[in-house]
């Protein structure tokens, strides 16, 4: 199986940002079915709208987790929001960000994904 976690945060409360829900949308739809219309990727997608309830660290950081927790042929992160680029490393940035607490470190991403059991 193919996994795919798709996440689009536009809702965050003191930098907005446009465009990247839109984008996570048109991504999980390319990635979901093939152009004959059959299945490809095992696609979760996470949207981060106005209006929407606020993604936490905690949350997309569970998802990560699951998604490269179980087996699967290929596994597949797309993030369309914040990033940041601190002393301490790279960051999926989250709605809950504060300083020196800015999300997802790309750290603990790549350990997630080094856990992942791949299969034919």
């Amino acid at each position: 199986m193919r996994r795919a976690l798709v996440i689009g945060i536009d809702n965050y409360p003191t930098a907005p940002l446009n465009g990247c829900v839109a984008d996570a949308q048109r991504i999980s739809a390319l990635l979901g079915r093939h152009t004959d219309g059959s299945r490809n990727f095992d696609v979760v997608t996470m949207l981060g709208e106005t209006g929407e309830p606020q993604f936490t660290k905690a949350l997309v950081k569970a998802a990560i987790t699951d998604l490269f927790s179980k087996p699967a042929q290929v596994a597949l992160l797309y993030f369309s929001g914040h990033g940041a680029s601190t002393g301490f490393g790279g960051y999926l940035v989250t709605p809950d960000a504060t300083a020196y607490d800015e999300g997802v470190s790309m750290a603990d991403v790549l350990r997630a994904a080094s856990n992942t059991r791949f299969r034919r």
